[in-house]
């Protein structure tokens, strides 16, 4: 039998609940803080030498995919200029609305590496002026290392790629999800071995998803999950095996955008391989 890669491009932010407030989540937590999380003392301003020698290579470090330099992913600003950390966004600091963020756990996002208690604490006491930090959010322990594919596909292999081909995305987009249906994608039954994310502008992509339309469903909703992509996300590659594919199969890629930057008239063709 032939075996195959199953690429499908696609560009969109994978989360358990996307939804209008997603994008700002990490700045805007609709959860509360934990106990002993108390916010910056009236007239604190965060040292700018200690940003620039401690916090600003954390936040790069863990936020920068994203939050960096220029935004990425249909993230509204960047955290990484001390000055615009320190300007008033709806009604508090971006210094703080960051530090509640991380305080609650609600960044860095799920599925993304975990501050670790050492910048966790100097993070929120540098935020917060000395204030003592709020306990680190506790989690499951894995016992084993994450599996991660090999950054190239198996030998032998072919490369098929679903893609937007070309989608408008209009200025100002917030959370608007498209959906794209592929079929008859191969000729006869085969064996995808791998899946990957293929990213064409990640400036307005949150997160991608792959769904399996099974053979004599009607209803393209109807479909089963194989991959979702959010920024961090690797490839999906299956050594010891593959699915089988037919023609009579279909695919749906349904791509997470935000264009919260106003870029006007980007095209997109992100996708799965």
């Amino acid at each position: 039998m032939a075996r195959w890669l199953l690429i499908i491009s696609w560009t969109l932010v994978l989360s358990g609940g996307c939804n209008s407030e997603s994008t700002t989540a990490a700045l805007d937590p609709a959860t509360e803080l934990d106990a002993g999380s108390t916010p910056a003392p009236a007239g604190c301003v965060p040292d700018s030498a200690e940003f620039k020698s401690a916090v600003q290579p954390v936040l790069k470090a863990r936020c920068g995919d994203c939050h960096g330099t220029t935004p990425n992913h249909g993230a509204p600003f960047s955290v990484l200029d001390y000055g615009a950390l320190l300007s008033d966004k709806a009604g508090k600091p971006l210094v703080e609305r960051v530090a509640e963020a991380v305080a609650s756990g609600a960044m860095p996002p799920a599925g993304q590496p975990r501050l670790t208690h050492d910048e966790f604490h100097s993070l929120l006491s540098w935020a917060r002026c000395g204030e003592e930090a709020p306990p680190y959010p506790s989690s499951l322990k894995a016992s084993r290392e994450v599996f991660d594919a090999p950054l190239e596909a198996p030998a032998g292999t072919q490369r098929l790629e679903l893609t937007a081909q070309g989608h408008m995305v209009v200025e100002n987009t917030v959370d608007r999800y498209e959906h794209f249906v592929f079929a008859k994608v191969v000729d006869r039954r085969m064996f995808v071995r791998r899946i990957d994310v293929v990213l064409d502008q990640s400036r307005v992509v949150h997160h991608i998803t792959l769904h399996h339309i099974k053979t004599g469903t009607s209803d393209p909703r109807a479909a089963a999950y194989l991959y979702a992509w959010a920024p961090g996300t690797g490839a999906v590659e299956l050594p010891g095996g593959g699915l089988s594919v037919t023609p009579e199969d279909r695919f749906r890629i349904e791509i997470h955008y935000n264009n919260v930057g106003g870029m006007p008239a980007v095209k997109d063709a992100s996708g799965v391989a």
